[in-house]
Parts: C-alpha cells; structure tokens; sequence
C-alpha cells in the first residue's frame, strides 16, 4: 500500500466477535480512546482491529487469544476461540460436543481491506505424520495414540487493491492446529494473487507488555535505526530529568537488555526504574518502528503512569502519532487520564484528532449475541462536557 497521510481505519462495524452484535465504531479519528463499564467491549474492540489488520493470516487468532490470557487461564487453545465467535445454533450442545462459529467486519478507510468473514470449526482425526513426528521429538513422552480435537480457522477477504476493488472474496486456506501438540509454524499458506500481501502494519502494547525483557529489547533493537533519540530521551526525561540516553548492551556477556545512561547512577539497567519509565521505553520503540499508516492499539492507556505525568505522557503520544502519520486505539478505565489526554491536545487540533467512543452493553439481548451502544464524543462538544458541564463521558 502506499504512503498516504490519510488514516487507515476511519469505519469499522463488528458482528459476531465475542458475541458483539453489529457494532459499528466511526467516523474514527487520530487517537481513539474507548470507554466504558467492565465488560463493555473495549478490549474486544482493540481484539478485532488486531485481527483484521492481518486478513490473510487465520493463524493470528493464536496470538490474540494469548493476549488476553497470557497466563493460560483458559483449559485450552480451543476453550479460548469458542468464546470469540458466535455459534451456531446446531453447535450450541454440551462442552464434549465439536463447536463452530464465525464472525464479520467491515473497514472503511486507506486500508485496503473490505470486508473479513472468519468461520472457525472444532474437528476431531488424526495429525498428520509430519505433525506427530514433530510433536515426539518435543515431547517424548506424548501418547501420540490418543484422540486428537483440534480446529480450522479460515478467513474469506473483499479488499479493494490498486483503485480496483474485487467484486468477489478470495478464501485463504484454513489454518489448523491441534490441542496438545506444538504448532510448527504461523506463516499462512498465502495464495497467489492481488490480496497476497494485504497487511496493515499493527503493534498491540497489553498493560503488562512492558514487563518483559524480550519484548522490550526486541522493539527497541528493531526500531534502532527509526526512533528519534532526542524525542525518545525528552519523553523518558518526563520521569527522571536525569535521564541522558538508551542503550542496548550485555555487561556479562549473557542476554541483552536495555540500559539507561543517567546522569547519577551511571549506566543502570531498565529494570531498577519504575513502571512508567519501563512503558515509555517500550511506547517509544514500538510507535517509532511502525511505518506511516500503521495502527498502535493500547489496552488500560494509563497503566503504570502516576496521575500527575499523564498530561506529558498523552501529549508525546498524540505529538507522535502526528508526526508519524499512525494511527492509535486507546482503552481506559480512567476520567482523570481522559481529562489528561484532552488537556494535551494541541491548540490546532481538528476535531477528529482525539475521538472518544463510549460503550454501553445491553444486556437484555440473547446472552451470546449482545448489543453494544456507542457514542461519539469529539472536537468542542467533548470539552464542553468534560470542562463546561463537568459531564463524566465514560
């Protein structure tokens, strides 16, 4: 896709992601920031946006649904995906019973993409002798004689490419895995064609992506050559004035890991600062690797940043994804980091540069299809209510 000033998503509408019914997000600004009770549907917003900035590739389910549950909560790969698509009612039975399911979404916007329908489907055979003689040398104590459950992702794509759009969808080939062995590989079987390499350039920073040591030095370590050392260096001095540099080294000769030049303390590592330095250095990173028209979606915004720096937090946020033409998608739980977002909006901001989505779950719908209400905050009518009538928009 070419370069252009234009933003990616500027319309989104959801229906069957997560048991959300036609929700419909737009027009979408700049910096988008969703609000809302508990279990509202924010963090499925950001879930979906994930999802369909990878059309061509049904294997990025697995990583969307170990975002949400890092910590293996759920029994299995295949208790996680029932949960994301609205089943069937044949498929509706008891827990034993093989499950299927499907989504859609629609996009408007510089993205190519048109439509995404995603159809997903409990199978139950045998892996193939490929897969079994991996899994065994893993694992060599696996019974490979057992019963395999397993599951089919596929995806079916309208995109418009090249001012040409396509009057009818292309099928990728399904992606398949099966619970209890290891998954030899996530690159999709991309066919041949104008939709082989439809992509958006998308990064998901979670509210605990900022404690690991390996993400952090691999955003940074890819975004060596692109970050702005001075802007990276002014945002982190927000924190700790004494804060000179960023450095990726290994004192020991043992895994790499990031550095801080600071102006007492000498070069210390990353992980002796606190939370708020840790997320800066991670933001700055992955919102400087990302191209011009790439999307940066973050869950809980405010996580980690002390009240009283959020204002400088937001408005290095919001000067970047200026300057570099990106794309954000924000969730937070927050008024006091709302307030602090708007009062970081620059004075020559256009109305669509911050846009506030409020979501509001019905639940008086059927319990697997539920209604989500939105509404649209912006521009002079969103400080009017937060700072003329002090209307509380979340």
């Amino acid at each position: 896709m070419p370069m252009t000033t234009s933003l990616p998503l500027t319309r989104i509408e959801m229906d069957g992601f997560r048991g959300l019914s036609q929700l419909v997000l737009g027009p979408l600004g700049r910096v988008n920031v969703l609000v809302g009770g508990n279990n509202s549907g924010k963090t499925s917003v950001l879930e979906a946006i994930s999802i369909l900035s990878k059309p061509t590739q049904p294997a990025a389910w697995i990583d969307m649904i170990r975002w949400r549950d890092p910590g293996g909560m759920d029994e299995s790969r295949l208790h996680s995906l029932r949960w994301c698509f609205t089943r069937s009612a044949e498929s509706s039975g008891g827990s034993d019973a093989l499950q299927d399911g499907s989504c859609r979404f629609q996009v408007e916007g510089a993205f190519e993409l048109q439509q995404l329908k995603v159809a997903f489907q409990e199978i139950s055979g045998e892996p193939s002798p490929v897969e079994l003689k991996y899994a065994s040398r893993l694992r060599p104590q696996m019974d490979l004689a057992q019963e395999w459950r397993g599951g089919e992702i596929s995806h079916q794509v309208l995109a418009q490419t090249h001012d040409l759009l396509f009057a009818h969808p292309i099928e990728y080939p399904a992606f398949r895995f099966w619970e209890g062995l290891p998954i030899r590989s996530r690159q999709p079987n991309v066919l041949e064609g104008p939709h082989a390499t439809l992509e958006l350039p998308c990064e998901v920073l979670a509210a605990y992506s900022y404690q690991g040591n390996v993400r952090q030095t691999r955003a940074l370590s890819a975004a060596s050559d692109l970050v702005d050392a001075p802007s990276l260096v002014s945002l982190l001095q927000q924190f700790d004035p004494d804060v000179r540099d960023v450095v990726i080294r290994s004192s020991m000769g043992l895994r790499p890991a990031i550095y801080l030049k600071h102006a007492r303390l000498g070069l210390a590592p990353l992980s002796i600062f606190g939370d708020a330095m840790r997320r800066a250095v991670l933001l700055a990173s992955t919102l400087s690797s990302l191209p011009a028209g790439g999307v940066l979606l973050m869950d809980e915004a405010e996580a980690g940043i002390h009240v009283g720096a959020q204002q400088r937090f937001f408005a290095w946020i919001l000067q970047m994804a200026r300057q570099r033409q990106v794309q954000v998608f924000m969730t937070t739980h927050s008024l006091e980091a709302l307030d602090a977002l708007l009062m970081a909006m620059p004075g020559d901001a256009a109305d669509d540069e911050v846009v506030v989505f409020q979501l509001h779950r019905n639940q008086a719908q059927v319990p697997t299809s539920d209604l989500v209400q939105t509404k649209r905050f912006a521009g002079d009518l969103l400080h009017r209510l937060r700072f003329d009538r002090g209307l509380d928009v979340r």
